[in-house]
């Protein structure tokens, strides 16, 4: 084998490995967009999941208050006049 046909050979070789390189980035470029809106996705669920808990503490304080509340003017109105008004 000489010179010229070794190169050459090393040549073709490193063609298809930067072919094969440049085809994998590709492929990987295609999908960013799908792996982007996934990630997005994926932040949009915490942030749901966030909101979600945050009103459930919110409604559960509120509900105490509200019952606090019914309990201490509960009292103020007779007995008698509750089962006649409801």
């Amino acid at each position: 084998m000489d010179d010229s046909t070794l190169k050459e050979e090393i040549r073709g070789k490193t063609v298809l490995i930067v072919l094969g390189i440049l085809i994998l980035l590709g492929v990987v470029a295609e999908q960013y967009p799908n792996l982007k809106a996934d990630q997005n996705f994926l932040q949009l669920q915490a942030q749901l999941e966030s909101t979600e808990n945050r009103i459930m503490v919110e409604r559960r304080r509120y509900n105490e208050v509200a019952q606090n509340f019914n309990t201490m003017t509960a009292p103020a109105v007779p007995l008698w006049s509750r089962r006649t008004l409801f």
